[in-house]
């Protein structure tokens, strides 16, 4: 009974040695604890081309509401995190460069996505612009649109937060456009 005790605490003590105990949370080493890195990028450049270079590349649960211009946004480009852990509220706020110095575009715009770790959307944002009128449907469900309605940014003027804190997460990023051309800056998030 005695080494069988022993043995279970030698196993426990094993197993929380390669976790960390952060803020009241246990932390497994393998996430990315964003009080660490203060900045990550999430949107690589894509350069100015026709949308209809991007026609291929569209999700069947995203539409447009619009009068005027493509029904179905075509995916410029796409970015999903390593799991991330946020170990209290801040700001989360949105630059063209990894120092938060930089203004950064998107024509048209960013859809941000939280994921919980088994990759269930929890949270959807817009970030970008629409013609007056035009708004983003997921699932048929218009999604909320971060403002201003602009395609350039100044640096930290975003605020994309609240994110989950002390739980696990991943973050996908959208870069989407809608009509005429489409473009997009390097866009890191800035942890505050």
């Amino acid at each position: 009974m005695k080494k069988m005790l022993m043995a279970g605490l030698l196993f426990l003590s094993a197993s929380t040695v390669s976790a960390e105990y952060i803020n009241g949370q246990w932390v497994d080493p393998s996430w990315v604890k964003l009080h660490e890195v203060k900045s990550m990028k999430i949107v690589s450049a894509v350069a100015r081309q026709k949308t209809s270079a991007y026609h291929s590349n569209q999700r069947s649960d995203l539409s447009m509401q619009t009068k005027r211009w493509d029904k179905k946004p075509s995916i410029m480009t796409e970015e999903t995190t390593e799991i991330l852990f946020l170990d209290k509220p801040g700001k989360i706020r949105l630059a063209g460069d990894a120092e938060g110095k930089k203004s950064w575009k998107v024509d048209n715009f960013l859809l941000v996505e939280i994921l919980d770790t088994n990759g269930v959307v929890t949270t959807k944002k817009v970030v970008g612009r629409f013609d007056s009128g035009d708004n983003l449907l997921q699932d048929g469900k218009r999604v909320s649109q971060l403002q201003p309605n602009s395609m350039t940014f100044t640096p930290k003027q975003v605020d994309i937060g609240p994110l989950p804190v002390k739980k696990p997460f991943k973050l996908k990023v959208t870069a989407l456009d809608y009509g005429e051309f489409g473009e997009a800056s390097d866009v890191y998030m800035i942890i505050e």
